[in-house]
């Protein structure tokens, strides 16, 4: 049976070395999301075979080498370089959907979380080039521009589809949803960390008085509902997010 106090040391190696952990994290979200457009991501299916997969991983492991600011530890470029690379080859052969994009994600932290203990025990005394709230700051405004959004759209895939096909007559602003929710998780987040919990609750009534119109109330009561699971996981991301980083680095 595996020894849960082992366990919990590890962990907290981790998570005790914000100065290592959140600069690798920055670079996985950097590479994972801006810095890969889109025709990256449908060549990657291809696995192993695309260039694009290896491409990725390059930018990726020249980040997580820049960023972390230890050039001393030549050996991240190649180590990092390998394990992302094994993780999104290994991704391709997966169904695409919410579980997989999840799984994805998770082994990705596992990697880095393995890559921190190992900087741990050869760079004891680092220290990182930025204060630990700033690096912190940018990986939430990260997971709020892009992994909460990427998360959302998964979560609610199917349900968007159906919609998009039973209302073709009824076009909508390109990306509106998208950007709605960016600034609405960014709006909370902000409300978060100053302690202005009582806006948090302002903004979901604003919010919830909109619905879709439709002259078919079949479709219409789909598109809330959609509408509502949508805002409802946007927002429990947001204020999570937001009171995590009160908690770690407030």
């Amino acid at each position: 049976m595996l020894d849960q106090s082992w366990v919990e040391n590890l962990y907290r190696t981790i998570i005790g070395r914000p100065d290592l952990l959140l600069p690798l994290l920055v670079a996985h979200l950097l590479a994972d999301f801006p810095l890969q457009p889109q025709p990256w991501v449908e060549a990657k299916r291809r696995g192993f075979r695309s260039s694009r997969l290896w491409l990725h991983s390059a930018v990726l492991a020249f980040l997580s080498y820049l960023l972390l600011g230890r050039f001393g530890a030549w050996w991240l470029l190649p180590v990092v370089f390998i394990g992302h690379a094994s993780i999104d080859g290994a991704k391709a052969k997966l169904k695409t959907g919410l579980a997989t994009f999840l799984i994805d994600q998770v082994a990705h932290i596992v990697f880095l979380g393995v890559l921190v203990l190992f900087l741990t025990k050869a760079h004891p005394n680092f220290e990182s080039w930025l204060p630990t709230k700033v690096w912190g700051s940018i990986l939430a405004i990260l997971l709020l521009w892009y992994f909460h959004g990427v998360f959302v759209g998964e979560a609610t895939r199917e349900w968007r589809d159906a919609i998009i096909a039973d209302s073709a007559e009824n076009p909508e602003l390109r990306d509106a949803g998208l950007w709605i929710g960016r600034i609405e998780r960014l709006l909370i987040f902000v409300f978060i960390i100053s302690g202005s919990f009582e806006s948090v609750g302002l903004l979901v009534a604003a919010k919830s008085i909109f619905r879709f119109p439709s002259k078919d109330k079949g479709l219409q009561r789909a598109e809330s509902e959609y509408f509502l699971i949508g805002t409802l996981i946007s927002f429990s991301l947001a204020i999570f997010t937001g009171l995590l980083w009160r908690a770690f680095l407030s």
